[in-house]
């Protein structure tokens, strides 16, 4: 998720963080859905990074937690 928008905290990647919480999540993702969720969540800056090069990101960051357990666990405690 780090460098996938231009403010970690900013509101586009709150709302990122709280609809996709896990890899697991994010992964569901194509570059359609992933478009689809930008426009309907206003995202303001697709003259500075399209789409496809956000969800180019997003598909080449390194895993995080692991599915399972350990994901779960993340996901319920944050």
């Amino acid at each position: 998720m780090v460098g996938l928008f231009h403010q970690l905290d900013g509101k586009i990647s709150l709302a990122f963080l709280t609809r996709f919480p896990t890899p697991r999540h994010a992964r569901w993702l194509s570059e359609k859905r992933h478009a689809a969720w930008l426009h309907a969540a206003h995202y303001t800056r697709p003259n500075t990074r399209t789409p496809a090069q956000l969800f180019d990101h997003l598909h080449h960051a390194p895993a995080g937690l692991p599915d399972g357990p350990a994901a779960d666990a993340a996901q319920a405690t944050g």
